[in-house]
């Protein structure tokens, strides 16, 4: 736990900040790590990546999973100057970048 805990009429509350946000684009790597380790040369497409999500019931939405993959997850290093997050190895193919 964070922090100090609140006090509330004898009660211990912790805080909130404790919690870590979750990401669609935190499940698109964690789908996309298992997708990868399943296949034996590393490679997954942006359809098994939306199945998987759907499968494993992902509250993000089919059209998110495909905009962070197709264009945040592979522009990260144009826009924030972090390395991308996939690397496109051919059409519909991408690869981890760091595994």
């Amino acid at each position: 736990m964070c922090g100090p805990d609140l006090q509330n009429g004898g009660q211990t509350i912790a805080r909130r900040s404790a919690v870590k946000k979750y990401t669609c684009r935190d499940k698109v790597l964690e789908v996309a790590r298992q997708l990868a380790q399943d296949n034996a040369d590393g490679t997954f497409t942006v359809a098994e990546v939306v199945i998987a999500m759907r499968e494993q019931k992902s509250k993000c939405s089919d059209g998110t999973v495909r905009a962070y993959m197709l264009r945040k997850m592979i522009q990260l290093e144009a826009t924030t100057g972090r390395p991308p997050d996939l690397i496109r190895v051919s059409t519909s193919r991408y690869r981890l970048s760091q595994p």
